[in-house]
């Protein structure tokens, strides 16, 4: 064979081994690639699922109820409850305007044992965590906790068969954890459960809609009743405060309060399903009416016990698909009043971004 065709053959061969090492090479790369992703995904998706099922399964809270915690920006704290202990009632507290979180947590079982958590920012009181009074007698148990340093239990002023804490610090919150039932209500029981309590950082909310920042709308969107906010908004006006207040159905009020301004006046939108009060009135020279598709026909004017300010005059605004039990307000007072012609335009183009839970 001619000398040529041998060296030609020789480096065809040596060309295709190196070309078959490279695609192997190019092979095991990719492999490893979509291995690294995969396995990044998986412990992503693995915390997620953790913080998920260790809240909603073993602390008996729904999706909307962490949520609504991870609204009030306040580390939550769970304890290590016996799986018989559910939750019986559920409030947060979201005040922009003053700056005031919090929450209230109740877990209860069938013999009427309750343990009751709340929680606020330290230097505030939500109105639904005051501080308790505790007894001297008999003494204290103390013991220290991983969390919290140093805690000490004692019988509950006035509620026999409690036992709770004074405030317990974390971070820049505070905690009191309390445990009612019958006489032999255990406290090194609740001590064994706070030393070995988990303390959860809320996460962060989704994007802000309709002009509100992220923590806001993720207050609004939690709460048990349809959210109405009013319709066409002046140019300039801004979200400039919320208030929510939000608690299991049946069990509490759960309002809202919306601020909106444009630096030199303001006026304020408000919804709860409860505790709306106020009487139909004579018209005055200042009535605007107005005919909304979701909150009916009546007017604007100028109510005879604020003469400062204009609002609905015919009580409250209800929802006219008929579902009750929810009213919603408008007003504006003050030197920066808005004219009652604009509130009722406003009121008119009103609508439901959230239908509640």
């Amino acid at each position: 064979m001619p000398r040529r065709t041998l060296i030609a053959g020789h480096y065809m061969h040596v060309y295709q081994s190196q070309l078959g090492a490279i695609r192997t090479s190019l092979k095991l790369t990719a492999m490893r690639f979509v291995a690294f992703l995969f396995g990044l995904s998986f412990v992503w998706f693995s915390a997620l699922s953790v913080d998920a099922s260790f809240v909603a399964d073993s602390h008996g809270l729904t999706y909307a109820q962490w949520q609504a915690l991870a609204a009030v920006r306040i580390s939550i704290v769970l304890l290590p409850l016996p799986r018989n202990f559910r939750v019986q009632f559920f409030r947060t507290v979201y005040d922009d305007k003053r700056g005031i979180y919090g929450y209230t947590l109740d877990y209860g079982d069938r013999n009427g044992d309750v343990i009751e958590i709340s929680a606020n920012q330290i230097g505030q009181l939500t109105g639904e965590a005051l501080p308790i009074q505790l007894r001297s007698s008999p003494a204290p148990l103390r013991f220290r906790s991983p969390r919290f340093g140093h805690v000490a239990i004692a019988n509950v002023k006035d509620r026999p068969g409690c036992v709770g804490t004074p405030w317990l610090p974390y971070l820049r919150n505070r905690y009191e954890i309390n445990y009612c039932g019958d006489a032999h209500v255990n406290r090194r029981q609740l001590a064994d459960w706070i030393s070995g309590a988990v303390v959860v950082a809320p996460g962060r909310g989704g994007h802000g809609r309709y002009g509100f920042t992220a923590p806001q709308w993720q207050a609004l969107s939690t709460l048990e009743m349809p959210v109405v906010l009013p319709g066409g908004l002046p140019v300039g006006f801004w979200v400039a405060h919320v208030q929510a207040f939000g608690s299991n159905a049946g069990k509490g009020e759960t309002n809202y309060d919306i601020t909106y301004s444009n630096g030199a006046s303001s006026f304020e939108f408000s919804g709860a399903n409860g505790g709306f009060g106020g009487v139909d009135v004579s018209a005055t020279a200042f009535a605007a009416r107005f005919h909304s598709k979701i909150l009916g026909s009546g007017r604007i004017d100028r109510p005879p016990d604020a003469p400062g300010c204009y609002a609905d005059a015919n009580g409250p605004m209800m929802l006219a698909d008929g579902t009750g039990g929810n009213g919603y307000s408008i007003q504006s007072c003050g030197g920066g009043r808005i004219a009652p012609s604009l509130l009722a335009r406003m009121v008119t183009a009103a609508r439901v971004v959230y239908w509640g839970k």
